[in-house]
């Protein structure tokens, strides 16, 4: 069966709830066609309620195979850009997808929302706190939605009573991976720009298009996405904290920590999170989840992949729906993520700030 047909095939036996019985249709830009973003951009039009006018990526590559991707399964013709400046100013979309690497998320995003565009950010928020602050603020001050997409969802429990023990834990697969030279970017790639705002490195495959998030310079590890989860149910700052952590297996390919443990003090209760890229732990039900100690008993929340986000998030900006808490909540946990990785990188790195 060609590619075309399985895809358009799938669309058409999908649930009615995918389309909806509304005429109106949304125009809807993505800047970042990588995997993540493609699958963020098919959902959207999976939905019914969107038209695609605009795709924006800085390598020519992803973005030949995104407006493919998009041809094949609808007669919607996106005009692409290379910049995401441009992109806003030229095709004014209605709904922005922002699915760019990490450090680039909250700058993307608060350029679509100023451009008048309702905003879905793949998590996390934002790369440092000032930059997600900021982002809340402006989504506060707008009259347009935004919102954060989730790697996975955690159903907070009801009856276990007070919390006052919280454990994370994320146990995700990885190789120890192969020292990669760098390189010239593929032809029309401006990898400057792709760098932005974050440290410049030269071109390196091991970087680009999927290993970014091995990188502090560019994403702050799994930590900062999970720990959103594991804090839904409170806004305690944090007392104090420590964190250890270090690469046990990854020899090439990054600096982000491949064993990590942080501990973190709070008023009421302690949160533990623990991440390693090796293994999982027989004694755990799921590779990723959290376990709630109550006054009442213990729940697990087993860490599952988000269904139809941003079917929601468009339902959201019919009704004028806007999540600000959840929203506040989010450059929180990156902060949390953040002071973790600082103090590992001061171990790895004594002469650090």
């Amino acid at each position: 069966m060609q590619r075309r047909h399985f895809l358009t095939s799938a669309l058409i036996g999908a649930p009615a709830f995918l389309y909806g019985a509304r005429t109106r249709k949304f125009t809807v830009a993505l800047v970042g066609a990588g995997d993540q973003g493609m699958k963020r951009l098919l959902e959207a039009m999976g939905s019914g309620d969107c038209r695609v006018t605009a795709l924006c990526d800085l390598d020519p590559n992803q973005l030949v195979a995104a407006v493919k991707s998009v041809v094949d399964v609808s007669s919607d013709q996106p005009t692409t850009y290379r910049d995401y400046r441009e992109m806003l100013s030229k095709a004014r979309p209605e709904v922005t997808i922002v699915a760019t690497p990490d450090h680039w998320h909250a700058s993307v995003a608060l350029a679509a929302l100023g451009s008048g565009s309702h905003v879905f950010i793949e998590s996390p928020i934002c790369h440092t706190l000032i930059e997600g602050q900021e982002l809340v603020r402006a989504a506060r001050e707008s009259d347009r939605t935004v919102q954060c997409g989730e790697p996975w969802k955690v159903s907070i429990p009801a009856r276990v009573g007070e919390i006052h023990l919280v454990r994370a834990y994320v146990h995700s697969p990885d190789s120890p991976g192969t020292v990669v030279p760098d390189s010239d970017p593929p032809a029309g790639m401006d990898w400057p720009m792709w760098c932005g705002p974050a440290p410049f490195r030269p071109f390196n495959r091991s970087i680009h298009p999927r290993g970014f998030h091995r990188y502090l310079d560019y994403a702050n590890g799994p930590m900062s996405e999970s720990l959103y989860h594991a804090l839904a149910w409170t806004e305690q700052p944090p007392q104090s904290f420590h964190s250890i952590g270090s690469r046990h297996l990854r020899v090439a390919g990054g600096d982000a920590p491949d064993t990590q443990t942080a501990c973190f003090e709070f008023e009421s209760f302690t949160l533990e999170f623990d991440h390693r890229t090796y293994m999982g732990d027989p004694s755990e039900p799921s590779k990723a989840g959290v376990w709630f100690h109550g006054t009442k008993g213990t729940v697990h929340a087993e860490a599952s992949p988000s269904e139809r986000q941003v079917s929601t998030f468009l339902s959201d900006i019919q009704n004028h729906r806007q999540d600000l808490k959840a929203l506040a909540a989010r450059p929180f946990a990156v902060s949390l993520g953040l002071l973790a990785n600082g103090a590992q990188r001061r171990v790895d790195n004594p002469s650090a700030g």
